[in-house]
């Protein structure tokens, strides 16, 4: 028996030694692709940067001050941060290295591209913010408006899409939350499952079950709604029938 038991162990300790130096060769070998893409990237010389595709926005359709102010709300200060963005430059590459950067448009650009890039992320975090701004102050349609007109940029930041989501149901067109998912499921970010799908989908799951809870009680105890949102109600139970399980 204790043969028995040394012969495994023994042939265990050679099937690691063999696997670890298998691993080990591997990551040798990634580290030495890496710094000869890295090597050959930096000798690349400058390209033009003309005709990337440039995040553009109409910068006159954010909101004044005045709409902060008249509501008796401070004004969010992403309203001059975004302003501060008009004249620069934006480029969203996410899912791009700097060495396909360096490699694409040359080592002398590297420096520019990353703060278009820069650009861009403060772009994409201060539009979320002056959106929750107008939703706190009761201008959801302007809120609704601002996200989706910048959606289309490709932005990874996941409370853009849970925003909107929610205005969506409250709007009485939760079908246009898959629509959303959609989007996301087309981002190059890796940790988009992460970080975004998985989240909306739980979201939206526990948004619209909560609504349907408080539409069935307000139907059972037969509370006067009005016709909008009877309407939301009757969307949410032809969506789901009269099934609460979600």
């Amino acid at each position: 028996m204790n043969l028995i038991v040394f012969a495994s162990f023994i042939i265990f300790v050679l099937w690691l030694t063999v696997n670890l130096k298998k691993t080990e060769k591997t990551n040798q070998q990634i580290e030495e692709e890496f710094w000869e893409r890295e090597t050959k990237a930096n000798s690349v010389r400058k390209k033009s940067l003309d005709h990337l595709p440039y995040i553009t926005f109409d910068f006159d359709a954010l909101p004044t001050a005045d709409s902060f102010s008249e509501s008796g709300a401070q004004v969010p200060e992403s309203l001059e941060i975004l302003q501060n963005l008009r004249d620069k430059k934006m480029l969203n590459l996410n899912g791009i290295s700097n060495t396909d950067l360096k490699l694409k448009y040359g080592a002398p650009n590297i420096t520019r591209l990353s703060e278009y890039e820069e650009n861009f992320t403060i772009f994409s975090i201060h539009i979320v913010r002056l959106a929750q701004a107008l939703y706190d102050i009761g201008r959801k349609s302007e809120a609704k408006t601002l996200l989706e007109k910048t959606i289309v940029t490709g932005t990874d930041i996941s409370e853009h899409y849970l925003l909107l989501a929610r205005l969506y149901l409250e709007e009485g067109k939760p079908g246009k939350i898959n629509d959303l998912i959609l989007l996301a499921e087309k981002l190059p970010t890796m940790m988009k499952d992460t970080i975004l799908i998985t989240p909306l989908r739980i979201w939206s799951a526990r948004r619209l079950a909560s609504f349907l809870v408080s539409c069935e009680r307000s139907l059972s105890q037969g509370i006067p709604r009005s016709s909008k949102r009877r309407r939301i109600c009757s969307i949410c139970f032809g969506m789901t029938g009269t099934s609460l399980l979600i």
